[in-house]
């Protein structure tokens, strides 16, 4: 929903399942950001480039479960129900999650399918026939009995709490073990830098089935097997034994909501707009680089044509400059409005001082318009 009404921080509950998310976010360098994402939920600028690869995962999910029995990845496809009716299934659940983590906000759902229109499904259909393809030939031959989608969500007791752990693609046996993670992004950083979750997968696997063996874990991305390595059932061991220490710990680390800012770690902070040590601090800020975060307040009417309106900038007037794509932000720009931009920038080409939610990308689109309404004061019902 935009624009957002703050919210208290929410501690993590020390009774909830740890995922291999929690454990990154509340061992982060910022103690109070977990909890900030877990009271505002994720901004669109974070949730947009992971819908594409949520949907490709859900895609893939129903070829390989639907798919069961099989002799072939085409026969597969055919009782998925085809890659036209799985993608557009894949699409509609990623989207009903958006629309309920917003609060029900079917603008914001409707937004996000008219910035990307078909290429949404033609993104996703290609991506995960090629995603389903691999994944496939990796499990042909092993029984459907033996292997496990994205679905399954095991609660897993490990230390002194409770794991939740969903690997994409489990295979076992009585002796072996593979956990393989679906990667569709296009960063192009070493694989293996994800080794740590699918360790974490793989020893909460183990623990969930009661087994001791080794494994193999692998990254998958749709042009095939991006990294994989053997893990000797004695370094798997270890690996349990130190996660429900580092899950000892990061419970103990919830519960402590002191913000810890630094101007290298702030400006990259998805959730900086609710954070209020950042924004007490200008320092923090100026040091954004190009990215400037403003406090802003409405002081004129938005003109639709130049998409231009007259506000305050952290006490200094100024212009505030819309992209014509940018149609969620003006819902917070009546008068008297004060809310928090990120991810605007400064001057105009001619020097003129002035705020402007650029437009390159939808993507930059959409986190050009993220605002905070912290306060409506003085409203003198022009909209």
């Amino acid at each position: 929903m935009m624009p957002f009404e703050p919210l208290p921080p929410q501690a993590f509950p020390l009774s909830a399942p740890l995922s291999f998310g929690a454990l990154v976010a509340l061992e982060g360098p910022c103690r109070l950001q977990g909890a900030l994402r877990a009271s505002h939920g994720t901004g669109l600028a974070e949730v947009y480039p992971r819908l594409l690869g949520d949907a490709k995962h859900r895609a893939v999910a129903a070829i390989l479960r639907n798919g069961a029995g099989a002799t072939s990845f085409a026969d597969a496809v055919r009782r998925a129900g085809g890659l036209t009716e799985v993608t557009r299934s894949a699409l509609g659940q990623v989207l009903d999650r958006v629309e309920r983590a917003r609060g029900g906000d079917r603008a914001t759902r409707a937004e996000l399918a008219r910035v990307r229109g078909p290429r949404w499904s033609e993104e996703v259909r290609d991506d995960a026939r090629r995603l389903a393809a691999h994944a496939w030939d990796l499990t042909f031959g092993r029984g459907s009995a033996g292997v496990t989608s994205v679905e399954p969500s095991p609660k897993v007791q490990l230390g002194d709490g409770l794991w939740e752990v969903r690997p994409d693609l489990v295979w076992e046996t009585p002796e072996e073990l593979e956990i393989t993670d679906f990667k569709t992004d296009q960063s192009e950083a070493d694989p293996s830098r994800h080794e740590r979750q699918l360790l974490l997968y793989a020893a909460l696997w183990q623990k969930h089935r009661a087994t001791d063996s080794g494994c193999v874990v692998r990254v998958l991305r749709p042009n095939g097997v991006a990294w994989e390595r053997a893990v000797p059932v004695g370094e798997l061991r270890q690996f349990t034994q130190a996660l429900a220490e580092r899950g000892r710990a990061a419970r103990a680390r919830a519960g402590d909501l002191r913000a810890t800012p630094s101007p290298e770690y702030c400006p990259s902070c998805s959730v900086r707009g609710a954070c209020a040590a950042y924004w007490a601090n200008p320092a923090l800020r100026d040091g954004a680089g190009p990215a400037v975060d403003r406090e802003v307040i409405v002081r004129g009417r938005l003109d639709q044509g130049t998409r231009m309106v007259q506000v305050e900038a952290d006490g200094e007037p100024t212009t505030l400059g819309l992209a014509s794509s940018t149609s969620i932000a003006p819902d917070a720009l009546v008068a008297g409005a004060r809310t928090r931009w990120l991810g605007l920038f400064g001057r105009d080409a001619e020097g003129i001082a002035s705020l402007y939610a650029p437009a390159a990308s939808a993507r930059t689109a959409l986190r050009g318009a993220e605002a905070w309404r912290v306060e409506t004061a003085g409203h003198d019902g022009v909209e």
